[in-house]
């Protein structure tokens, strides 16, 4: 039996299987690893991870008032190349989706009453940024976001102000990265998780001033939270909607350590080094983990093999004693924020990248090479 019939555009459709991909998470429990279709007055598809839910929006020319299960993987794969328009039905239970030049049914036995609705708590701030100045200010610092999972609350990046000034900040220990927005920003402060973080780089235009609302709100403390509010935050563009949880933690005092930083240097480095993109597009790729040397009074950068041997030597701008840094590192600054300027006291204190933005400031952290030995 089939019934209840909506009609959408093709590529609408294949974009949002795309994003909501993004965020739905193949997991034991069924309705996680599906997207929800909602066929009412305005149709859309809607995943969740737990931690964050997505929300795209369709282009329909017909809508039935139904929901199903669409597993996005096998939609994607199948209409990828289709155009024009595809019929979705609702057959025994199913989703079937037809085009012109193929048709997919969805999976069965998924009671859709279990998909569960994150709570974003109470609304106590909110504030309009263009999504390209978004993109721009998650780009500068998302590199230095720390995937060890002990220090969960360093999985993230940190909103906060800097005198009044809205700033996002993400450390991992081995570098600090910070990025002033020129917006005053008077909220609560909070840690976006990584995941959320990828998930908005895929969603805003790098280049787009359309405009985003972001909603941060309260959540009443429950049993499992010890008593304790938590955070949520919520953004809304033009064809989507994204919900999440913010990190439950405490921000390490980000700003004692970049003052340290600058204080070290002064108004008198005694090391200076530029570092651009076309040099960190020679650093090997395979074992990138390997130290770089740059030595500004030889004007040269230099990344050794694995037998200890100069590998890639290329010419350096700069002034004053060889340093060391950790090669991934280098290519995820620069990869991140473009050409920088490294300043420093010492080559083994820390050193300030400045890119050419001059609202984003890096705090990096030399790597130290044993000498050899024999």
């Amino acid at each position: 039996m089939t019934d209840a019939t909506a009609i959408l555009d093709t590529r609408s459709l294949v974009d949002a299987l795309k994003l909501v991909d993004v965020v739905r998470e193949a997991h034991h429990i069924p309705i996680l690893a599906v997207a929800v279709a909602n066929f009412d007055d305005k149709p859309h598809l809607k995943a969740t991870d737990l931690d964050q839910e997505l929300t795209v929006f369709l282009k329909a020319t017909r809508t039935g008032e139904f929901q199903v299960a669409i597993d996005p993987p096998t939609a994607i794969t199948a209409f990828g190349n289709s155009t024009g328009a595809a019929t979705v039905s609702l057959d025994d239970g199913a989703a079937y989706i037809t085009t012109s030049q193929v048709a997919v049914r969805g999976p069965k036995g998924i009671d859709l009453n279990d998909f569960p609705t994150l709570n974003t708590g109470k609304p106590v701030h909110r504030f309009t940024i263009a999504e390209g100045k978004l993109h721009a200010a998650l780009q500068a610092v998302r590199f230095a976001i720390s995937t060890e999972e002990t220090r969960y609350y360093l999985n993230g990046v940190f909103l906060t102000a800097v005198d009044g000034e809205m700033a996002l900040v993400a450390t991992d220990g081995h570098r600090l990265a910070r990025h002033l927005m020129d917006m005053p920003y008077g909220g609560p402060q909070v840690i976006i998780p990584a995941p959320t973080v990828c998930t908005l780089q895929h969603l805003v235009k790098r280049d787009g001033d359309a405009p985003l609302s972001v909603t941060i709100g309260v959540v009443a403390a429950g049993k499992g939270h010890a008593g304790k509010d938590t955070h949520a935050i919520v953004v809304d563009g033009d064809s989507w909607h994204l919900k999440s949880r913010c990190i439950d933690g405490r921000y390490p005092k980000w700003e004692v350590v970049m003052g340290k930083a600058v204080d070290a240097i002064g108004g008198a480095p005694t090391i200076r080094a530029t570092v651009t993109q076309a040099h960190v597009s020679r650093l090997p790729k395979h074992n990138s983990w390997r130290p770089t040397t740059l030595d500004p009074d030889a004007g040269t950068m230099r990344v050794r093999n694995d037998y200890n041997e100069d590998a890639v030597e290329m010419p350096l701008k700069g002034t004053g004693a060889a340093f060391c840094f950790n090669a991934h590192y280098l290519r995820q600054l620069v990869g991140a924020v473009g050409d920088v300027e490294f300043t420093g006291s010492a080559p083994d204190a820390p050193f300030i990248a400045t890119p050419k933005n001059p609202k984003t400031v890096v705090v990096q952290m030399p790597m130290k090479v044993p000498g050899k030995k024999g």
